[in-house]
């Protein structure tokens, strides 16, 4: 019987903790991992693994030149719809962030039949995951997409940096989410 892996693709804002969560506690894995704003409260902090986490955060900073959090969500958007990706293809991603990329989806298929993980700027490199996943022949790889309207994405970002008014800015960046899962589905 082959592994399962569930790979949660969402922009941001739109209820992947919960859904995680959810899996979660119906018995799915999360992995051997900490997680990223982990406590004693919340001990799966946002269900965001820290390898998936960190590798994300890594390619980020090279495709787009910044880090995700690095400027404005009101700016990135304009940002990352307009910017040309590099590295576009996988065959200019560093060995070693193959490796890791791969050395965390064997030590998450390796913690249950079933595992997942996400975290919502693997949305926006499918190109390094889905490389990264086909290392992999005998795990089933099954992708969940989380969609929200995107006027309830914008008020939530609004509402969490505490800046009302600043929806209509953030349309961009929704896009570029919803169309990079448009293209991944």
């Amino acid at each position: 019987m082959s592994k399962k892996l569930i790979v949660c693709l969402s922009n941001q804002r739109c209820g992947s903790s919960l859904c995680m969560e959810i899996l979660h506690r119906l018995g799915m894995s999360v992995g051997p991992f900490e997680f990223f704003q982990q406590s004693r409260q919340k001990p799966f902090g946002l269900y965001e693994a820290r390898p998936f986490f960190q590798m994300d955060k890594m390619l980020f900073q090279a495709v787009y030149g910044f880090p995700e959090d690095g400027i404005p969500y009101d700016l990135a958007g304009h940002i990352l719809k307009n910017r040309v990706l590099f590295p576009a293809t996988v065959a200019q991603v560093p060995l070693q962030w193959l490796e890791h990329g791969a050395q965390a989806v064997h030590q998450l298929t390796e913690s249950s039949d079933i595992s997942g993980f996400k975290h919502p700027a693997a949305t926006l490199f499918w190109f390094y995951w889905s490389y990264v996943f086909s290392q992999f022949p005998n795990v089933d790889v099954h992708l969940i997409f989380l969609l929200r309207p995107p006027s309830s994405i914008a008020a939530s970002y609004a509402r969490r940096f505490k800046r009302p008014g600043i929806e209509p800015q953030l349309y961009d960046l929704i896009q570029v989410y919803f169309e990079r899962q448009m293209k991944i589905f």
